[in-house]
């Protein structure tokens, strides 16, 4: 199949897929550039479920007889993603559309590295692993305000010092280069973006993202989510586990963590250094990078990624009753599509819904009707 730098229409409606467990579930759909996006709830901004189209073949399956197609890729031979609709018409319909998506050519693979991260990470040290997630890191002399300056008060581990103290400087680099942040449009995001949430891709690698947004709780408990593993995955459809391996301190821990494939690339994995403080004017910041750790080998399974930089900034408004929070997302990209890249941004949006369900969000989304014998 010959693949085409241009893109078809964007499309959107409701899919049945098939669960790894056979299951057939409700998803709204959004079709664009390539990608489908699958929500949980059309009201979504955060996907559950993403599949890169570029090179997939899709063929109709007896599933749901007439209803149901499937959507497969030469690099996973064993490996379907099943959808369905209500009925043949909208089924043939929705093939012809996913079929030119699916020519759509991907973007070039590209890392900040020259080297496959699962070799990468088998002999690095925890300099060089810094390092290696330093590289794409601002480099623009910016004026990081003197609350963001090293801070003798701040106990951390003397093997870690000097790490975390990269981490701090360089995630106010970019927060405070506003210079490389362009607001996202239509074009760059899959889909309508979350009313209540500022959405930014970065100008000088498409694989950053901003998003900035007010939540109305105190900035404490905002930290305490965001810190317990347990909800970590109530908030972000697309984690598959994440491991605490080591506490080093109170404020600074070792995780594995593990992500759900994006179809048809297998699932990534990173072994990430966590931080957080309260700076001098009462903010919070939580900062999170790629390191090595001796106790995660690289996975048969899985792809050692590479997170540049994941940082959340937390600022107290209205008496602390509420919060300005901005998140920032440097993962390598290694091919994926800017618009994927700024998607994962709206995982902050996803966090504003869990924190204040609203009753729309409370209740069950309204269903197509079921096909038959589904």
């Amino acid at each position: 199949m010959a693949l085409s730098s241009s893109s078809p229409p964007p499309r959107s409606g409701y899919l049945l897929k098939e669960s790894t467990h056979g299951a057939w579930k409700t998803r709204f759909a959004v079709l664009d550039q390539g990608v489908l996006y699958c929500y949980k709830h059309k009201r979504d901004s955060y996907p559950k479920d993403i599949v890169l189209l570029s090179g997939c073949a899709v063929k109709p399956t007896d599933g749901i007889p007439g209803c149901s197609f499937a959507v497969s890729h030469a690099s996973q031979p064993t490996a379907r993603v099943y959808l369905a609709t209500s009925d043949a018409t909208t089924t043939a319909d929705w093939i012809r559309t996913v079929v030119d998506h699916a020519s759509v050519a991907a973007p070039p693979k590209t890392g900040t590295t020259n080297h496959s991260p699962s070799k990468y990470f088998r002999s690095m040290s925890l300099a060089a692993a810094a390092a290696a997630a330093k590289e794409a890191a601002p480099t623009r002399p910016v004026d990081i305000p003197p609350a963001w300056r090293h801070d003798p008060s701040v106990a951390v581990s003397p093997a870690y010092a000097n790490t975390i103290q990269a981490m701090v400087t360089d995630f106010a680099a970019y927060l405070f280069d506003q210079a490389r942040w362009e607001p996202a449009t239509a074009d760059d995001d899959a889909h309508r973006l979350a009313e209540s949430t500022q959405l930014f891709v970065c100008g000088v690698t498409k694989a950053a993202a901003k998003s900035t947004l007010t939540l109305q709780h105190p900035a404490h408990e905002i930290l305490d989510v965001l810190l317990d593993t347990a909800q970590k995955g109530t908030f972000d459809a697309q984690l598959h586990e994440v491991a605490p391996l080591e506490a080093i301190d109170g404020h600074t821990s070792v995780h594995h963590v593990a992500y759900k494939p994006i179809f048809p690339r297998r699932g990534r994995d990173f072994v990430v250094l966590s931080h957080w403080r309260t700076l001098a004017d009462d903010s919070i910041l939580l900062v999170t990078r790629s390191v090595a750790h001796d106790d995660v080998p690289v996975q048969h399974d899985m792809d050692r990624a590479l997170l540049h930089m994941e940082g959340f900034h937390i600022v107290p408004r209205d008496g602390q009753n509420a919060a300005d929070v901005t998140y920032v997302i440097h993962a390598d990209a290694n091919g994926l599509p800017a618009h994927v890249v700024a998607t994962q941004a709206l995982k902050l949006d996803a966090l504003r819904a869990m924190l204040d369900p609203t009753p729309a969000t409370m209740s069950s989304p309204r269903r197509p009707p079921s096909p038959p014998n589904a």
